[in-house]
């Protein structure tokens, strides 16, 4: 079962893959669909390293040593 946080990173890295494609398919850039795009990735690049931030912190705690 996936968690709220598991489909909000599979939504925002999907927006992120999608943002890409488009990007590496454009013809003839326009400014106005550029900034649109980037900041579409930017923002799930946001979303997508916030929970690989928290899953490396839950790792990390999860596999320190005993005091």
């Amino acid at each position: 079962m996936s968690t709220p946080a598991a489909t909000q990173f599979a939504t925002h890295y999907k927006t992120l893959q999608q943002s890409v494609e488009r990007l590496r398919t454009l013809d003839v850039p326009d400014l106005d669909e550029l900034v649109t795009l980037v900041d579409t990735a930017n923002a799930a690049y946001r979303g997508c390293k916030a929970r690989i931030d928290a899953v490396q912190g839950l790792l990390d705690a999860s596999l320190a040593p005993a005091e």
